[in-house]
């Protein structure tokens, strides 16, 4: 897997949002990209349109972060 401050991240925002969208399953913040992680990215991606393969690609990073900030903060980024 991967590692460092941008997995990390991802993991702190996914870590959120599985706490308001119970079909994301929620994921320890190491900064590892292992399994679980992997697992919670496919969900994301399957409860927000996103083809479910666990790459946190440039549309799902972007993804993530507009419903972190919407679910976190009421903004809106659309």
């Amino acid at each position: 897997g991967i590692e460092g401050t941008d997995v990390f991240i991802i993991q702190e925002y996914l870590q959120y949002i599985s706490t308001l969208v119970p079909s994301i399953p929620y994921v320890e913040a190491t900064g590892f990209f292992g399994p679980e992680t992997t697992a919670a990215v496919i969900a994301f991606q399957n409860q927000y349109g996103l083809t479910p393969n666990g790459i946190v690609d440039e549309q799902t990073w972007n993804r993530i972060v507009q419903v972190y900030r919407q679910l976190r903060f009421g903004i809106s980024t659309t």
